[in-house]
């Protein structure tokens, strides 16, 4: 129950920050979305939300425009659970879905890194 009400205090306070659309952290389903409507900030938070998670996600390398704005990303993250990877885009922009998953749920998908799918 502890575990629940966490989960969902994280999901309210990333609706709150506007990164809805970005990140997406339940019981079943840990999804970072990396686009161009990101700036450093809010891509720290990314970082720290998700190792409150104790999910390790490490930056490689990050671009941004003059304006602040997300362009370029290397990254690698480690769930801990036997699922990690990386990828690499120097070419984002706002419609990017470039990120990872790790689905809890599903036996056939649990993880990928790079291009991420609408579902």
């Amino acid at each position: 129950m502890k575990l629940f009400l966490s989960l969902a205090l994280l999901v309210i306070q990333l609706n709150v920050n506007g990164q809805e659309k970005n990140v997406i952290i339940s019981k079943d389903r840990v999804e970072v979305i990396f686009n161009s409507k990101l700036d450093l900030d809010q891509v720290i938070k990314i970082k720290s939300d998700l190792s409150a998670k104790n999910i390790e996600l490490k930056f490689l390398r990050l671009e941004f425009t003059e304006a602040g704005k997300l362009i370029g990303i290397k990254f690698t993250v480690d769930f801990k659970d036997g699922h990690k990877g990386g990828a690499a885009n120097v070419k984002l922009n706002e419609d990017s879905r470039f990120g990872f998953y790790r689905d809890f749920v599903s036996l056939t998908d649990p993880f990928s890194a790079g291009n991420i799918e609408d579902e």
